[in-house]
C-alpha cells in the first residue's frame, strides 16, 4: 500500500532535515548495459552541520572511511556527506529492451526513489557521531499524489536534481508532460518538476543494432555480388552459337 500524501511530507521533510537544512541533494543513477546500476546521493549538510559538536562531521568522516559496511565518504571542509548504493532492476525501477533495424530501444522506468536504503546508510553515518537517527524513511512512490511535497518543496527553495546515465545516447527522457534536460548519455530531472508531475521518471535510448546491420550488409553485399556473376556469366547456347562458322 501506498503511503499517504501527509505521510510523504513527513517523511520528505525528515529526510530533507536530517540531511541538509540547505534542502540541496543530487542523485546520479549509473546504468550499466546489464540494467544493474549505482545511484549516488550527495547531501549539502553545510548549515546543519554549523549545529554539531566540533568532532561530529570527523566522526562521521572516520566512519565512512573504515567501514565495509556502507559505501559512503564525509568532505568535512565542504560539509557534503555521499552515500552510494547498487541496484538490480526490482521494485524501484524496470529496464526494458526491444531489439529491432536498425535500433536497439532501451526503455528505463524508475518507479520509486530509494530514500529507505540511503535513510539506513545515513543513519549508520549519525550513529558513528553519536547523533540519534529518525527511524525508518520509506521509499518514495513517484505514481503516488506528490503534489502537496512538491508545493512544500518549492516553499522551501529546495534543489533536488537526479541525474540518469545511460550506456547510450538518451533519445527521450520525462515525467509525465515534463521533459529533463539531455545531454549525450545523460538525463537530468528536476525532482520537485518529477513530483509534481506524480509519474514515474522515463528514460529512452536508442543504439544501432550493429550486428543485424552488419549481417543484412554482407547479405545484401553477396546477393549482389550473385546476380552480377549469374547476370554477366555466358551461357551454353550462346556460345555454341559464337563457335559456329559462317
Amino acid at each position: 500500500m501506498s503511503a499517504s500524501p501527509l505521510r510523504q511530507i513527513i517523511a520528505l521533510s525528515i529526510f530533507l532535515a536530517l540531511s541538509s537544512a540547505t534542502m540541496d541533494q543530487t542523485f546520479v543513477q549509473d546504468v550499466r548495459k546489464d540494467g544493474t546500476s549505482t545511484i549516488e546521493k550527495t547531501m549539502d549538510i553545510s548549515i546543519f552541520a554549523n549545529q554539531l559538536p566540533g568532532s561530529s562531521l570527523q566522526m562521521m568522516a572516520d566512519f565512512c572511511s573504515k567501514t565495509t559496511k556502507a559505501s559512503c565518504s564525509v568532505d568535512t571542509a565542504s560539509k557534503i556527506i555521499t552515500i552510494k548504493e547498487a541496484f538490480a532492476p526490482g521494485s524501484y525501477y524496470s529496464v526494458d529492451s526491444e531489439f529491432g533495424l536498425p535500433y536497439t530501444t532501451e526503455t528505463l522506468t524508475i518507479e520509486r526513489i530509494p530514500n529507505d536504503r540511503f535513510g539506513q546508510t545515513l543513519n549508520m553515518i549519525l550513529a558513528a557521531a553519536n547523533i540519534s537517527d529518525s527511524g525508518g524513511v520509506p521509499a518514495l512512490n513517484l505514481r503516488s499524489d506528490n503534489n502537496q511535497s512538491a508545493m512544500v518543496l518549492r516553499k522551501l527553495k529546495a534543489n533536488l536534481t537526479y541525474t540518469v546515465k545511460m550506456p547510450s545516447a538518451v533519445a527521450e527522457a520525462k515525467a509525465g508532460s515534463y521533459s529533463a534536460s539531455i545531454d549525450g548519455n545523460n538525463a537530468r530531472f528536476d525532482l520537485i518538476e518529477v513530483l509534481s508531475q506524480s509519474q514515474p521518471m522515463v528514460v529512452v535510448t536508442k543504439e544501432t543494432n550493429v550486428v543485424a546491420v552488419v549481417v543484412i550488409i554482407m547479405v545484401i553485399v553477396l546477393a549482389a555480388l550473385a546476380y552480377s556473376f549469374f547476370a554477366t556469366r555466358p551461357s551454353k547456347t550462346r556460345k555454341k552459337k559464337a563457335g559456329k562458322k559462317p
